[in-house]
């Protein structure tokens, strides 16, 4: 293809004054990454109506990235329906050691000749990658070959791909693959058509066919423009409000008189003759008339220069502008938003026209509660920013005032990005440099949830983290205020806030947020319960009591002070009970004091707690089948009354299950504890277990084994965590129930972390999505760190072993039970060379090295129980 486009750089720039087209500016930062797109272009932005825009800086080295660019928007060329409105961003960003060519730039040697900028702004005209940005998908052009993916480096040439017999090869000679410099040299007739409909029809882009700055600017004589206005913005709610624009002298000579009029929703006002004395440009500002902006009106407001020097100015283009401007709602104190939907007053602003803030189902107390979210799971636009805002409120005492809201999130295993700002915005404006900067967090200050693969949404209370609090007390008082809530795609996974609280009266709030010990099960019988409260008060906490029930029996209130816990700090306390009963208890915390007052908020002062005291032990190895009564107890726990595994029939006799088909409640866990485990004498030892999961619909189940070295003080030691798409492909709209072994799973896990210890215990947990059933069975722990143990269908096997050495013999087991194993070998001459005890075997093997014995037969006697057996060997060497 002939790509009959001529670039120029620009002549004149947005303020009419003559360029190079070259500007240099200091950034904020010294590596930038796409999560900072809008922040590196804010910095040096010429409006994309006129002007293709590419920012030539240091991306960071983590990022993997050599440029990237922002897509044309077009309802009439396939593929960029959704692409990004946001005129602010839109242009070309590449990194500096893939800009441009020569050998005096230092380069990379594989993008020295300048083709990182083609491939860009082929993207910037519309172009997708040759490749579909899928294996052998569309770029929506006829004439490209499709390809599985993109090509690296200079390969030779053809390359085959996508098995399609008209174009079997790859054209990785196309500027819009992934090759390097050197071998990119075209692009096709096909993609030559596709920009020049983008380049003739698209927004910001027929515009650049005439823009001004490609033209020297020609000065004339008294000429007076609009530079910008100043106020009012988009939105304001100050009221009254004094307009203001900025005028510039574009002219040949200087200016020393004006008249402008401005006109208020089509209602023209008394044009003013500011006092100017302007030498060829050199700006200043006029203030008009003020004006009332009830909240929640809308109003056009417009500017014109009429006269300049006296008489007709010398250019019309520049001498009108008018902005549209919304005024928020006011609300008084407090706000109370739990988001049952999107409120009224509340204002989502979407840049790009694409993903933005939305209300949904997001459970916590109820499985109904609905919230806010961003949607960062499918935002690939990274980098770009959405605000919820609230309506405008103004508050009489700062030192009170502040904000609350609940928090839910979970990262994208491995990916970075997300970010959460909060900012208090004086006036109503939209300029965040104008605000107050309150709350900045990114990934892992966010997470409240496991990261997951699936897209995050929260399945119960415990997946939010409550009352994010900030204090307001910067506020100034006779200001109109509102919050604006900026979420900035990392494309990472989902973000949601609710139950947003702005108050500004004095608040004595203390709430226990957990009990953090004991644990749900373990060994102890008279622990410290330690809890955990936060202040959500207006000011800090310095005593407060606790009431604490046993079992039903109330104790002793008691008080702690001599600690200060400041605003929206958590603290941990603790509190000694006395004995608990084996088997479950039932602790309930209550606060009923805050600074000698009745606390405020009474809803989140009383937690109720289960645990279990269980002190049973068991060997290891060992096999739980589920099948026969005598096996070692395992604990079914849940932290609250309510359903847990159960035994069931499957066709593995008998397993456990967890009926996540039919129990409604998204925060219930089942636990499955272990007894007490020794590996004090274990070196090596491997879990294997089976499970049993279908899918239905978006609810998943989430599985997690974890450990505990201190018999269950502390469980934290993560063994497993998945969800039940990481270890089961089916679905089912029907209740889960396995009926082949095809449809069972086995998994493995390395318990090297846990060998030495004594006092181990394991715990099978799962959390509950309302999504199908999930079953356990077969949990066996090795002696070994084998893999792939052998599984024997009888009770033992003697065999050859090469593991060391020719003369080695192995001797594996697979006993319904643990026994003691009396083994004896001897030689023909009834020489006895082997008397040994195996306590405790089940499924272990041992190895026995004999090449120091005679070469001859050697007999193999065992005898578990009563039974006798005996096998001939011969040694050879």
């Amino acid at each position: 293809g002939s790509i009959d486009i001529e670039f120029i750089l620009a002549a004149q720039d947005p303020d009419g004054a003559s360029t190079t087209g070259i500007t240099r500016t200091t950034g904020t930062r010294s590596t930038w990454e796409l999560a900072n797109n809008n922040e590196l272009k804010s910095l040096s932005y010429w409006p994309a109506e006129n002007y293709l825009n590419i920012w030539v800086t240091d991306l960071s080295n983590s990022s993997g990235l050599i440029g990237y660019a922002q897509l044309p928007l077009s309802s009439q060329v396939s593929g960029l329906e959704n692409s990004s409105q946001d005129r602010l961003t839109d242009g070309v960003v590449i990194d500096y050691l893939s800009f441009g060519k020569g050998s005096q730039f230092n380069l990379r040697s594989q993008y020295n000749l300048g083709r990182s900028a083609t491939h860009e702004v082929g993207h910037f005209f519309g172009l997708r990658h040759v490749w579909g940005d899928g294996s052998c998908a569309t770029d929506y052009v006829d004439d490209t070959p499709f390809q599985a993916g993109e090509t690296m480096n200079c390969p030779a040439n053809p390359q085959a791909s996508c098995d399609v017999p008209a174009r079997p090869n790859k054209m990785f000679q196309d500027y819009m693959d992934y090759t390097d410099d050197a071998c990119m040299n075209l692009f096709t007739k096909n993609q030559d058509d596709r920009m020049d409909i983008v380049i003739n029809n698209s927004p910001r882009r027929a515009s650049l066919l005439t823009s001004i700055g490609a033209t020297a600017p020609t000065p004339v004589a008294n000429d007076l423009g609009i530079r910008q206005i100043i106020s009012p913005t988009a939105t304001s709610c100050l009221n009254p409000l004094t307009p203001q624009i900025e005028i510039w002298n574009y002219g040949s000579n200087n200016i020393t008189s004006c008249q402008i009029v401005m006109t208020v929703n089509g209602t023209p006002q008394s044009p003013v003759s500011p006092s100017i004395s302007l030498t060829p440009a050199q700006s200043t500002t006029v203030s008009f008339t003020a004006l009332p902006f009830a909240p929640g009106s809308s109003q056009l407001i417009s500017f014109q220069i009429i006269q300049t020097n006296g008489g007709t100015d010398g250019r019309s283009s520049n001498n009108t502008a008018s902005v549209q401007v919304n005024v928020p709602t006011k609300v008084a104190l407090p706000i109370l938003e739990p988001f049952n939907s999107i409120p009224a007053g509340w204002r989502v602003i979407n840049p790009d026209g694409l993903i933005t803030w939305a209300n949904i189902t997001a459970p916590d107390l109820s499985p109904t509660n609905t919230a806010m979210y961003m949607n960062f799971y499918d935002y690939e636009d990274e980098g770009t920013s959405d605000w919820l805002v609230t309506p405008s409120f103004s508050t009489t005492v700062p030192v009170n005032t502040q904000l609350r809201f609940d928090l839910a999130y979970a990262q994208f295993p491995g990916e970075t990005g997300d970010n959460l700002k909060v900012y208090a915005l004086p006036g109503c404006t939209t300029d965040l440099s104008a605000g107050i900067l309150l709350y900045n967090k990114s990934d892992a200050e966010l997470v409240t949830a496991a990261s997951t693969q699936s897209p995050f949404i929260p399945s119960s209370n415990s997946q939010w983290r409550k009352s994010e609090v900030i204090s307001l007390s910067g506020l100034t008082t006779g200001t109109n205020w509102q919050i604006a809530f900026v979420g900035s795609s990392g494309w990472s996974n989902n973000l949601f806030i609710d139950n947003v609280n702005i108050n500004d009266q004095l608040i004595t709030d203390l709430a226990i947020t957990t009990i953090t010990r004991p644990a749900l099960v373990s060994c102890e019988l008279a622990p410290p319960i330690q809890f955990v409260v936060k202040n959500l008060s207006t000011t800090s906490v310095t005593k407060f009591k606790v009431q604490a029930t046993l079992n039903g029996i109330a104790l002793p209130v008691t008080t702690f002070q001599g600690t200060s816990i400041a605003i929206g700090e958590e603290k941990s306390f603790q509190i000694t009970l006395g004995t608990l009963n084996t088997g479950p208890n039932e602790i309930i915390l209550t606060i009923t004091e805050a600074n000698g007052l009745p606390d405020g908020v009474p809803s989140n002062n009383t937690i109720t707690y289960r645990t279990y005291v269980d002190r049973s032990t068991d060997l290891v190895p060992l096999r739980k089948t589920f099948d026969v009564a005598a096996e070692a107890p395992w604990l079914v726990a849940t932290p609250a009354n309510s359903q847990s595994w159960t035994s069931v029939t499957t066709n593995k006799k008998q397993s456990v299950v967890h009926k996540g088909f039919s129990i409604t409640d998204p925060q219930q866990e089942s636990w499955l504890v272990s007894p007490v485990l020794d590996f004090s004498k274990t070196l090596k030892a491997g879990l294997f277990f089976d499970v049993s999961y279908a899918r239905r619909g978006s609810a998943v189940e989430r599985l997690r084994v974890l450990a505990s070295a201190n018999c269950g003080v502390t469980y934290d030691v993560v063994l497993f965590d998945q969800v039940g798409t990481d270890f089961s492909q089916f679905t089912s709209t029907a209740e889960w129930i396995p009926a082949t072994n095809s449809q069972w799973s086995n998994q493995y896990i390395d318990l090297a972390s846990l060998t030495g210890k004594k006092n181990v215990r394991l715990a099978f947990i799962v959390s509950n999505k309302n999504g199908n059933n999930l079953y356990l069975d077969n949990i066996e722990i090795y002696n070994d760190g084998d893999t792939q143990p052998i599984r024997l269908p009888q009770t033992y096997q003697l065999y050859y072993s090469t593991r060391n050495s020719n003369s080695d013999i192995a001797l594996s087991f697979n006993l319904p039970e643990r026994k003691n194993v009396r083994l004896q070998v001897y030689s023909m001459l009834g020489q006895i060379v082997i008397d040994n005890v195996l306590p405790n075997t089940l499924n272990q093997t041992y190895y026995f090295d004999l090449g120091l014995q005679s070469q001859g037969i050697y007999i193999f006697r065992l005898q578990i129980d009563e039974q006798v057996t005996a096998t001939k060997v011969f040694i050879g060497h």
